[in-house]
């Protein structure tokens, strides 16, 4: 099975308030999104990649060796819509087009593993979706518009959600062509048109390392990993 992954960068980086997309901010003399893009290049399952970001960014990604590119939606469910509708096109022709697995990573995760990598495309070998996830350790409430506590829910049955996801090409896009401009609107994962649609999706240890630089203080917090290089606490525990 070929495994093409997708590099969401068409963030514009808004709620760290930089005066460029924060995946193209320099930490140790690297951009945030070639730390993420390196892992996925240099790991032996993955047999491309193809980047969504604006056309003035494209430039960045020249020295590698990338595919193709995607325009970011409006959303991020919309950027990943237009990279799986564009790998569907180009691959529409060849007979393995129904063999063709995606892995969808933000660039803005720059401590991706191998590891994890490789945990979800041996995962998704018998199934047609993976998400890593990580186990809830605070207790959880379900609450009402007020704020009033209205559940205490099972801890145990609850998780969190972290990227990479991978899911099989055909039915991941088939799934995501049933849903109403309304219903895509109104999806906050990318994993929820698979679930949606029924597709055999499973869960998979994540990683609590990979985690995703949104505000000023998640950038300190890379900042400070890549000045000590502490390459030890970058590495999955699984």
């Amino acid at each position: 099975m070929k495994t093409i992954a997708i590099l969401l960068a068409g963030g514009t980086g808004s709620r760290l308030g930089a005066d460029i997309p924060k995946q193209f901010i320099k930490v140790n003399k690297k951009e945030i999104f070639q730390y993420s893009l390196e892992t996925l290049q240099n790991h032996p399952m993955i047999d491309g990649i193809w980047v969504v970001t604006e056309e003035i960014y494209q430039e960045h990604f020249r020295p590698y060796d990338v595919l193709g590119y995607s325009l970011p939606g409006e959303t991020r469910q919309g950027s990943i819509r237009n990279a799986v509708n564009d790998i569907s096109a180009l691959y529409s022709q060849e007979t393995h087009n129904n063999e063709l697995t995606i892995l969808i990573h933000d660039s803005a995760r720059p401590c991706l593993s191998e590891g994890l990598i490789t945990r979800i495309l041996i995962g998704i070998a018998d199934h047609q979706g993976v998400m890593p996830v990580l186990p809830m350790t605070d207790t959880v409430y379900e609450c009402d518009a007020n704020g009033k506590v209205t559940k205490l829910l099972e801890r145990e049955r609850i998780y969190a959600g972290q990227a990479p996801e991978a899911f099989e090409l055909k039915p991941y896009k088939e799934a995501m062509d049933h849903l109403s401009n309304v219903e895509f609107q109104r999806i906050n994962g990318s994993t929820e048109p698979a679930i949606i649609a029924g597709m055999d999706v499973v869960t998979v240890p994540g990683d609590k390392r990979n985690f995703k630089i949104t505000t000023q203080e998640d950038l300190a917090h890379f900042q400070d990993l890549m000045k000590g290089n502490h390459s030890n606490e970058l590495q999955s525990p699984f």
